[in-house]
């Protein structure tokens, strides 16, 4: 601060006039500190930089700043002690960043999204971190059309929702679809609620008689005529994109709804190949045991694996985050019965 006020009036004026008549705020960001600044202690950090500050002809607004100054102090010490051998807590920042911002990054999404802050959960709601992450790698944005077909609470279409896609969603249990809850929370958050929620199982948006994806049955019926709830004009085979965490029937406690997860996952990875457009992608999560190698998914003509990623859930078991890309239409071995996992990953929570 002594470096910044030192600089001179003439620098001073280089440095704020970027600001001109904007509304503006300070914003204090520690990183390393292992303890919070109080507020009085912020504002008399921030009282430091009265000289450089006080002379900004734009008035100061904490609610919606046109302009951000950011004093951000860099407290990262691997060590865990100060140069002189203090405690980390106690020690001084080893480098103060003074700016302005440019941008912000989708973090806040994190902390506006919280669960804690939803008026409706589930047991087995998916947290933001996930539900934003699958939705990037769904590519969500506006103009997507993005099914759930075990949406559950929706935490995934909400977070899809927040980028632009008009989202759908379908659920076979009836205890957990609770459609005005459901649609308060998207309320809540500002968002258009899901353009379709449907009480049924994702199973019925398969092709009938295992039929190639040319939108009809082996009796001739259009696919898809016993979800009539479907908007006109959106083809059950439109979707850009298709992102869930399934059910495996462990933590949710499905009962007679339970489903092996080889069957399960066989069954998400033919809808994919029916009711996606080519280039859209599936988006889900798989559970395996901690001890158990990438899973074995089922051959197919149409869809290609694009990402994997792994986390740890807990000390027995792990999760992956899969995405597969539609590169061509499906072929009637990818849409009918006969292909399942040739070897099952095991059995993980929804």
């Amino acid at each position: 601060a002594e470096a910044v006020c030192a600089a001179g009036a003439e620098t001073h004026r280089r440095w704020v006039a970027p600001l001109a008549e904007d509304s503006w705020c300070v914003e204090m960001l520690s990183a390393g500190r292992q303890k919070p600044y109080s507020e009085p202690a912020k504002v008399a950090l921030m009282e430091l930089l009265d000289e450089l500050l006080a002379p900004l002809p734009g008035p100061i607004s904490l609610r919606s700043p046109e302009q951000v100054v950011a004093m951000l102090e860099d407290y990262d010490d691997p060590t865990g002690r100060g140069e002189r051998g203090e405690p980390a807590a106690l020690a001084p920042p080893r480098r103060l960043y003074l700016g302005r911002r440019l941008s912000a990054g989708a973090s806040r999404l994190l902390h506006d999204f919280r669960l804690s802050a939803r008026g409706y959960l589930g047991r087995t709601t998916l947290p933001p971190e996930l539900a934003f992450l699958m939705a990037n790698e769904a590519r969500a944005r506006p103009g997507c059309a993005l099914l759930d077909p075990f949406c559950g609470t929706c935490s995934t279409l909400l977070s899809a929702a927040r980028f632009g896609a008009t989202t759908f969603g379908v659920e076979v249990d009836a205890r957990v679809l609770q459609r005005e809850p459901i649609r308060a929370n998207f309320a809540a958050a500002g968002l258009p609620p899901p353009a379709r929620l449907l009480l049924a199982d994702a199973a019925e948006l398969l092709p009938r008689g295992g039929a190639a994806a040319d939108g009809k049955g082996d009796d001739g019926a259009a696919d898809g005529d016993h979800v009539a709830e479907l908007p006109a004009g959106l083809g059950l085979r439109d979707f850009d994109a298709i992102v869930t965490d399934p059910p495996y029937g462990i933590m949710e406690g499905a009962g007679e709804l339970y489903q092996p997860l080889p069957a399960r996952c066989a069954m998400l990875l033919r809808l994919a190949a029916a009711r996606l457009r080519v280039g859209g992608r599936l988006v889900f999560l798989l559970p395996v045991p901690a001890e158990c190698a990438a899973p074995a998914l089922p051959p197919s003509d149409c869809l290609v694996l694009e990402s994997a990623s792994r986390h740890a859930v807990s000390a027995r078991m792990h999760r992956y985050l899969l995405t597969l890309r539609k590169a061509r239409e499906a072929s009637a071995a990818d849409v009918g019965e006969a292909r399942v996992l040739e070897a099952a990953a095991g059995e993980g929570g929804g």
